[in-house]
């Protein structure tokens, strides 16, 4: 039997865990992972037991449709070979499920992610596949589109969506939306059984024809599509500035503003650069959920004097927003804010030409914004409003007779249509462009329209806080919290009586149902949701609370009512880390 005495040495010494110890042996031992040998041993010869530990405590997990975390050697790493395993046990469950076909591939601007990409490619060829793969960076929306519009089985993007330049990802999409649990966890079966990752030469393949590149005629029909979601072609007056945030959203944003008659665009020229390592963002976190990623895009709009700033992440699926209020300011709106502009819009504009009926329908997922239910009630529509965290739930609600309207997720994720099969940063931006154009034809700002919404339905404020457990010593006290939570869970938050509890918990997808709500309120429009992250080492706590005003009240109370609101969630969510033990960070 293989001896490596340095590693018992380390185990005994407890300088690595018991999962460490058993994952690097696995990968020093068998020839599957010898391509990372080499580097392996290294890591072990020059005692970098903490980093060993980390990258090798957990096989890293299946998360939403993919797998996503930092770039390294290691099972809890990204690299050719948990890249690779993904990739080779998709092609075994298509091929027990559909005999070969076709596969579409894209991947945005991460430093890895082009080499991934063409390494994923030759995998499928290898097993029998033909491969259509972006000769460029191209958003994740369009690969979703592609995936049906060039009839193939299944589409892969290589990406980490907003993480930070430290990290990459891969990403599975089926003709019908990204993958569900079920198979998801078939295909992480299927990866850990294969004996080994089966490849072939990238030239000789592309020579043979077995890889075509994606003609720029596909990107003209995705264009097109969005397009087609338009719902006032003749309202193109707001005057936009618009950053890709060094992404791909200059690969779809940017043409479908353009070519929908936007003639005032002003772009963000240093985010311009297609560059994975993100030099222009604070932080170098490309994520539109953080008002700080909102910077450069708020300095050009105050240049221009623009009425409203798109920016967007890397893989161009989320949209983040700033606009400009009544007095010049630029204000920057949370995905909640965003989508309930947009619901408003599109709701507003097909009841006004007839198109809702009693069988359409929108699609949100548990934690996003209570206010997407008000409207549904006030349009008389249908709503899916209890789905778990994950676009791909509110996806898989799709029919194909035209009656979903629109789907919306908190972290600025946003659908109308069915043309492609995951949220998409374009529509968004095209929608509320539009949205933006006829206020501005009537005096008014899109804050002005959002405050009337709060008039109307209360004042709805969401918080995010993120708790970071990263490492394989703080990893796993996430799955402690949730489970003393369950065991002995708080009566009272911040002096406010718990009057329900929800546990989403299903045994057979636990990465994505492992949440727990606390109602407040007893029309639970005040709640406390907290949930492990499924692709990245934080415990989110998301607040929501809702504030009757009178129709009439002033502007200047408006801001005094939030203002009240901020404060009241920040203290209700202090009172929960208290409750948690945990520090304020």
């Amino acid at each position: 039997m293989t001896s490596f005495p340095q590693l018992d040495a380390a185990l005994k010494q407890k300088k690595i865990s018991p999962s460490a110890y058993k994952n690097i042996f696995a990968w020093l031992s068998d020839k599957k992972y010898a391509t990372s040998q080499k580097d392996l041993k290294e890591l072990i010869q020059s005692n970098q037991w903490e980093e060993l530990d980390d990258a090798f405590f957990q096989i890293l997990p299946f998360g939403t449709s993919g797998r996503r975390g930092k770039i390294g050697v290691g099972s809890n790493r990204i690299n050719k070979i948990t890249i690779g395993e993904i990739a080779q046990g998709l092609a075994d469950f298509l091929n027990k499920k559909t005999h070969q076909g076709s596969v579409a591939i894209a991947f945005d601007t991460r430093l890895t992610s082009k080499v991934f990409a063409n390494y994923v490619a030759t995998i499928f060829v290898a097993n029998g596949f033909q491969v259509y793969l972006f000769k460029n960076p191209r958003s994740t929306p369009e690969l979703s589109f592609t995936v049906r519009h060039l009839n193939a089985e299944a589409g892969i993007v290589i990406s980490a969506s907003h993480n930070p330049p430290t990290d990459n990802g891969i990403k599975i999409y089926f003709k019908d939306g990204a993958v569900m649990p079920e198979d998801g966890l078939k295909i992480k079966e299927l990866a850990q059984k294969a004996e080994k990752i089966k490849t072939t030469g990238f030239l000789q393949a592309k020579e043979k024809g077995k890889i075509k590149f994606i003609e720029e005629e596909t990107d003209d029909v995705y264009v097109y599509n969005v397009i087609r979601e338009s719902l006032n072609p003749r309202a193109r007056s707001a005057k936009i500035v618009f950053s890709p945030l060094h992404g791909t959203g200059a690969t779809n944003v940017l043409p479908v503003i353009e070519k929908a008659g936007f003639r005032d665009v002003f772009l963000v020229e240093e985010q311009l650069e297609l560059n994975g390592k993100f030099p222009t963002i604070k932080n170098n976190i490309p994520n539109p959920e953080f008002e700080e990623t909102a910077e450069l895009t708020i300095k050009r709009c105050e240049e221009v004097e623009a009425d409203i700033g798109f920016f967007t992440d890397p893989d161009a699926d989320r949209l983040g927003v700033v606009c400009r209020d009544k007095n010049g300011k630029y204000v920057f709106l949370t995905g909640n804010q965003i989508i309930s502009l947009l619901g408003f819009y599109i709701l507003s504009e097909l009841r006004g030409r007839k198109r809702l009926d009693k069988n359409s329908f929108i699609s949100k997922t548990f934690i996003t914004t209570s206010l997407l239910s008000d409207l549904a009630k006030e349009f008389n529509i249908k709503i899916n409003d209890d789905l778990l965290v994950g676009f791909k739930y509110i996806i898989h609600t799709i029919d194909e007779n035209g009656k979903f309207t629109f789907g919306a997720e908190d972290t600025n994720g946003f659908l109308k249509g069915i043309y492609a099969r995951d949220k998409d940063a374009a529509v968004a931006a095209l929608l509320l462009a539009e949205f933006c154009s006829i206020l501005k034809s009537k005096n008014k700002t899109l804050i002005d329209q959002l405050n009337e919404l709060y008039k109307k339905y209360g004042l709805y404020w969401e918080t995010l806080l993120e708790i970071p457990f990263e490492g394989a010593e703080n990893f796993p006290k996430m799955g402690g919290i949730m489970t003393k939570l369950r065991k002995n869970p708080p009566k009272e938050v911040a002096g406010e009586k718990i009057l329900k509890i929800k546990d989403w918990f299903d045994k057979n997808n636990l990465l994505d149902s492992n949440a727990l709500t606390f109602y407040l309120s007893a029309d639970k429009l005040q709640s406390i949701t907290i949930r492990p992250s499924g692709t990245e080492p934080f415990l989110k706590i998301y607040y929501q609370t809702n504030t009757k005003l009178s129709p009439k009240i002033s502007d200047e109370e408006l801001e005094k009512e939030k203002t009240k609101a901020k404060q009241w969630s920040q203290k209700a969510l202090e009172g929960i880390k208290k409750y948690l033990n945990t520090p304020i960070q």
